[in-house]
């Protein structure tokens, strides 16, 4: 079974797991900043928007989610990176 922290559900504009918003740290926009947990709070650096190649970007940054050099191992922190079609920054939406 997937844990709790694992489950996440997107309503058309924030990602949210745990009562908490995926958010980009300290609302920095350069290439490389990580995302993090935050209380949601509607700002534009919680906002996500699924895109047609399967990435999900930010509208505010114009990046997107992208795990640092395509890494799988747990505890991977997930950053903001120059879209770029790679399968470091494919999501499923189920």
């Amino acid at each position: 079974a997937t844990s709790l922290d694992q489950k996440w559900t997107w309503n058309g504009q924030t990602l949210r797991t745990l009562g908490k918003c995926l958010d980009i740290a300290g609302g920095v926009n350069a290439a490389g900043t990580k995302l993090q947990l935050a209380n949601c709070n509607g700002g534009g650096y919680q906002n996500w928007v699924a895109d047609a190649d399967g990435s999900m970007s930010n509208p505010t940054t114009g990046r997107c989610i992208d795990s640092p050099s395509g890494a799988t191992a747990n505890g991977t922190r997930l950053q903001i990176w120059d879209c770029n079609g790679s399968a470091a920054q494919k999501f499923s939406l189920a």
